[in-house]
């Protein structure tokens, strides 16, 4: 299977892909599955971050990568755990293998939506808008790959509607929770024009302490 086939079949196919080639899915596919992300996350990265300049687009390109290859590694176990509570067990290996697939998945998506954030993002010339634009393509981004782990349990087909939902609902919580958490502390992504590109910010509470404070003052300097 040429690079582009396997191209085409994850966006079409993948579930038909991960039963294709089974465990054997992370021996066979792992090198060029995490070749996409990395190439699709660094373009990515470099569209959010060019908002504010060249250099802080350099800088996201570098650090977005991690955003999509540290969530299967911490949270591909506890999804393993919760698939065997709902009947629908998997094997460690056929886990990390669906976990994989559904974050090249969400790699290729976001960067198809991203010229839309980055064009919202430009036009308006303003930090909030392309904060949400970007928040918001990759959130219909995620659920596009993420909804995939439930589809690729060993029959999920089968189970009830309540536990393909309940599943979806784990998966989401979990990975959404570990990317968001990881965004946090890579963050800056995107800047404020008036601040100078950095690598990095000083570690500072939590994705969700944030998110509740913005929620209570929304006019709040970002």
């Amino acid at each position: 299977m040429t690079t582009l086939e396997l191209f085409t079949r994850l966006v079409r196919a993948p579930t038909a892909l991960l039963n294709e080639h089974g465990e054997r899915a992370l021996s066979h596919l792992a090198p060029r599955l995490l070749t996409i992300i990395a190439l699709c996350s660094c373009f990515l990265g470099f569209s959010v971050g060019s908002h504010h300049s060249l250099q802080q687009g350099i800088f996201a390109g570098l650090k977005m990568p991690l955003v999509f290859l540290l969530p299967p590694l911490l949270a591909v176990p506890a999804l393993a755990a919760a698939g065997d509570l709902l009947g629908l067990p998997a094997s460690a290996r056929r886990a990390a293998a669906a976990g994989l697939l559904a974050m090249t998945r969400i790699a290729i998506f976001a960067l198809a939506f991203a010229p839309v954030a980055w064009l919202l993002a430009t036009v308006s010339q303003s930090y909030r808008v392309a904060a949400l634009a970007t928040t918001l393509h990759l959130a219909v981004a995620g659920l596009a790959g993420l909804s995939l782990l439930v589809h690729t349990a060993p029959g999920a087909m089968r189970a009830a509607w309540t536990t393909r939902a309940a599943m979806l609902g784990v998966v989401l919580a979990l990975f959404g929770t570990v990317a968001a958490q990881t965004g946090w502390l890579l963050r800056p992504f995107i800047l404020k024009p008036e601040l100078t590109p950095e690598l990095f910010q000083p570690p500072e509470s939590d994705v969700f302490t944030e998110v509740l404070d913005r929620l209570e003052n929304p006019r709040g300097s970002y």
